[in-house]
């Protein structure tokens, strides 16, 4: 029986807390969710098999996460935007992506420049990585790997929440990151507007059987803190269910801003329909109020002097 919250080490208790029928516990102190079944690496490898890939992955989003290789690959060019906010050039620089999957975001980085590097569980991913971009698997488990080679980049999107002891995990990852480089991580966030409003995407974050852990923001801070990590940035996604709401309100109104406007000049009649949020607003306000299913920290592992 757990003593000790996983994510933020508080011994203030747990509430029960059930979806569909699955059961987490719910920490008092930080509202992190965590499910009682606990995994190993054997049994980690069999769950994140080809049927999880193939099969899973299109009852939650629709696709083979082994098709559309090159539309996959695009899709991460806005990790790799974000990553050059903090660090850049990438030539010559080292990259870890734990949970690397089939290797999608590692190719784009290794296609701007990046040394590139990849942990990953799956056998079917792995050698699908390997097989079509080259990617070089270091390892299927972090815990297991030498700490000998260092990285200046370490990225964990969408795993952290899979691993069975993340605090374990991230102190390995400090460990293997050199002084001064830098951590990303992305998990789901439970604590969101489309959580709250659309079921669908709810059973998504929860992705039972495989997410282990439901990081709340003030958990996860607190979990990167424990390790010693300094935490440069807390980013949240905007909501979808909103995001669909606005657009669909702006098409109505479009006609009317088309009529009131058809005797403005052309130019400036286009900027005003086509005008987007400054991204620095987009992201520091209007984010935090309605945040989305994702969330984001940078984190940096300071230089030894």
């Amino acid at each position: 029986m757990e003593k000790k919250c996983p994510i933020c080490s508080s011994n203030n208790g747990f509430s029960g807390y059930i979806f569909e029928k699955n059961n987490f516990k719910k920490c008092l102190n930080c509202g992190s969710l965590f499910s009682r079944a606990i995994y190993n690496t054997k049994d980690l490898e069999k769950t994140y098999n080809d049927v999880y890939f193939r099969e899973d992955y299109k009852k939650g989003g629709g696709f083979d996460y082994f098709s559309n290789k090159e539309e996959k690959i695009k899709s991460f060019l806005e990790k790799l935007r974000i990553i050059s906010e903090f660090i850049f050039p990438f030539k010559n620089l080292e990259i870890l992506d734990i949970g690397c999957a089939a290797g999608y975001f590692l190719e784009v980085a290794k296609r701007n420049g990046f040394n590139v590097y990849g942990i990953e569980i799956s056998k079917e991913a792995s050698a699908f990585a390997n097989k079509e971009f080259g990617i070089k698997i270091i390892a299927p488990d972090l815990l297991s790997i030498s700490s000998e080679n260092k990285y200046d980049v370490i990225t964990m999107f969408q795993v952290l929440e899979h691993l069975p002891f993340p605090k374990e995990q991230l102190m390995k990852v400090y460990d293997l990151l050199k002084p001064g480089g830098i951590l990303f991580i992305e998990v789901p966030n439970f604590f969101s507007v489309d959580t709250l409003f659309d079921f669908e995407i709810k059973k998504r974050v929860f992705s039972v059987p495989y997410h282990l852990s439901l990081f709340s923001p003030r958990g996860l801070k607190q979990l990167i803190n424990s390790v010693g990590f300094k935490i440069i940035e807390q980013r949240f996604y905007f909501s979808s269910v909103i995001g669909c709401k606005i657009k669909k309100i702006l098409n109505v109104l479009k006609p009317y801003f088309e009529l009131r406007t058809k005797e403005m000049d052309i130019k400036k009649n286009s900027q005003i329909l086509n005008r987007s949020f400054p991204r620095s607003f987009y992201k520091k306000i209007i984010s935090y109020i309605l945040p989305g299913s994702n969330m984001m920290i940078v984190c940096k592992k300071d230089k030894i002097n």
